[in-house]
């Protein structure tokens, strides 16, 4: 079966949402009657979600690469722009963080995240951007360490909890 990749648009918010949510719901982040721990219901979600990503767009804070196979959206990854400070040798500069990137589980395991990858790190690359970065879970590193990435040491400081 072929897969096609593209960046999302404002048609495909639906399939975007039915998406991310199926990925928490993996993650085990939905109780069985289907409410986001703690608040949040389907409809609810799917309307935030797509003010979000209206606003990102709009902005440019976001890009979001599809993978379709026969007309159904399998797999999504979006790369948030975080736009750098100014430089005497680089005036514009940013670099991207990866992150909401999933491919179902009947479709693992064929390439299509690697794809999913390619398409994106291609993008960044045209738009001259210095570098992707995410923090992957620990099944999906060989992807990561396949793809040329690299498990650099950096330092962070938990300012919160981490919310589901």
């Amino acid at each position: 079966m072929t897969i096609t990749y593209r960046k999302a648009t404002n048609a495909d918010l639906p399939a975007l949402a039915e998406l991310r949510w199926r990925q928490w719901r993996e993650d085990g982040k939905v109780e069985e009657d289907g409410k986001v721990e703690p608040e949040a219901d389907f409809a609810v979600f799917s309307s935030t979600f797509a003010d979000w990503c209206h606003h990102q767009w709009a902005t440019n804070g976001m890009s979001a690469w599809l993978a379709i196979q026969d007309s159904v959206v399998v797999g999504t990854l979006y790369v948030q722009w975080v736009s750098k400070v100014p430089k005497p040798s680089k005036a514009v500069d940013r670099f991207g963080y990866v992150s909401g990137f999933f491919v179902t589980a009947e479709n693992r395991s064929r390439g299509i995240g690697t794809g999913l990858l390619e398409k994106a790190q291609a993008d960044a690359v045209m738009a001259d951007d210095e570098f992707l970065l995410a923090w992957p879970s620990d099944g999906s590193r060989p992807l990561w360490h396949r793809a040329g990435y690299l498990d650099n040491e950096s330092v962070s400081q938990e300012l919160r909890p981490y919310v589901n």
